[in-house]
């Protein structure tokens, strides 16, 4: 953390180390400046909806950093970060949504620092792809998906990592049985595999409210 300066040394003495870090799809004011690195949006109805990225603090709630880009992908995200680690800030735990741009540029900003998933997106994301594979009225037509689901609920909710660890592996376990009755059935044990461990126990779940409470302010 920089020492010159009061305010940095106010942010090192109340930042917890822990970041969530979100993007939202929002419409900016028509006289706000361009963002630093332009807008070359062609011109039209959605020239003006931008991306506005926002780090903040899990623990203490604080607003860590807030940029606008016009788009949003892995080279937004590492300027983000690198925005954010020029403020002086060098979290050991980064908190994202399950966008995989996140990925490459925290490993390469922020090195040492792990990376976690939001629980409450890793819901969602199960959720959606239950209900893409097996159709939206999944609970009546196939029961084995409802069980499906509630065991990855389990695993994302569980309180030890002794705990994910075991359930995961049985759930891996049913892929092949599953995939039999239903080959699309695949996706969602996919799902699982590329963001095992990465959801966090019970650190998140509040952060995506709190993001939420920011951007709405």
């Amino acid at each position: 953390m920089p020492s010159n300066s009061s305010a940095a040394d106010f942010r090192s003495l109340n930042f917890s180390g822990v970041v969530g870090v979100d993007e939202k799809w929002v419409l900016v004011p028509k006289r706000r400046p361009e963002p630093v690195e332009g807008n070359d949006k062609p011109a039209g109805k959605r020239k003006r909806w931008m991306y506005v990225y926002m780090a903040v603090d899990v623990f203490t709630y604080d607003l860590l950093h807030i940029a606008i880009y016009p788009y949003n992908g892995k080279k937004e995200a590492r300027a983000f970060l690198q925005a954010l680690k020029a403020k002086g800030y060098c979290p050991r735990v980064i908190v994202t949504d399950m966008c995989q741009d996140y990925d490459e540029p925290i490993r390469t900003v922020f090195p040492k620092a792990k990376h976690h998933e939001c629980v409450f997106h890793a819901l969602q994301w199960a959720q959606r792809l239950v209900k893409d594979v097996y159709g939206n009225d999944y609970a009546e037509t196939h029961p084995e998906a409802v069980t499906l689901k509630d065991q990855i609920y389990a695993i994302f909710n569980a309180k030890a990592r002794k705990t994910v660890n075991k359930w995961y592996r049985e759930v891996m376990a049913l892929k092949e049985e599953y995939v039999a009755l239903m080959p699309d059935a695949r996706r969602i044990f996919d799902f699982l595999e590329r963001h095992y461990p990465k959801p966090v126990l019970s650190l998140s779940k509040g952060w995506s409210t709190r993001l939420r409470t920011h951007s709405s302010r």
